[in-house]
């Protein structure tokens, strides 16, 4: 099944030369650069996850403060 799809013509040149260099259809063009937006999207993922793992550990003995009490030397200093 074909479906059309306007492009801004700086997009469609970008897609058609991909398209000879790799001598391969706009389809696979496409599917191709989604696929790979996928896996940075994922990467990112696992390094907030891991960002918020260190975190974690680094303030997991820190005593925790009543901020309900000390709200503003909390916000002010």
């Amino acid at each position: 099944m074909s479906h059309l799809v306007n492009l801004a013509d700086d997009v469609y040149e970008k897609l058609s030369g991909l398209k000879k260099l790799k001598n391969a259809s706009y389809s696979e063009i496409i599917r191709e650069m989604l696929n790979q937006g996928e896996n940075e999207k994922t990467e990112t993922k696992k390094d907030i996850l891991a960002y918020l793992k260190t975190l974690e550990k680094k303030y997991k003995n820190k005593p925790k403060e009543n901020i309900s009490e000390n709200i503003d030397r909390i916000i002010y200093g």
